[in-house]
Formats: C-alpha cells, structure tokens, sequence
C-alpha cells in the first residue's frame, strides 16, 4: 500500500512507542521513542503529540526486580 506512510506501535506496558516512517526510497526506517516525557513528532502530516498525553490514562505494572539473598538455597545444604 502506497498511500501508507507511517506506523505507530503503541506498548501498553511501559512509555515506549516504535515509529516506522516511510523513506523516499520506499524504504523503511524507525525510531524508538522512550519515556513519559517524550514527544512522538511527525513531519507529514504535521502532529507533535506528548507521550505523556498518549499514555494519560494507563497505569503501568510494577517491573519485577532482582532480591539477592545471602543464605543459601535449602536444596543446597
């Protein structure tokens, strides 16, 4: 499809946004766009859109973290 110039893929789990744009060539090129203080910009047409704005109404997951433990596995003993 010609006509398509760009697309967006939105994820719903952290401020991230993956913007492929059309080259002139045909080609496509992307940019990662990270953070809620981001702007997802586009030349043609013309839209300058706030990630946060984008994601106003999401809350994200809490990230699993690492708890290191200094006793030893039970299996171990």
């Amino acid at each position: 499809m010609p006509s398509l110039r760009h697309i967006i893929l939105v994820e719903t789990a952290e401020p991230k946004i993956i913007h492929w744009k059309r080259q002139d060539d045909g080609s496509w090129a992307y940019q990662t766009i990270e953070g809620l203080e981001s702007m997802l910009e586009i030349a043609d047409p013309e839209i300058a859109l706030p990630c946060r704005t984008l994601y106003s109404s999401l809350r994200f997951p809490n990230k699993p973290r690492l708890v290191l433990s200094d006793e030893p596995d039970q299996d171990e003993e």
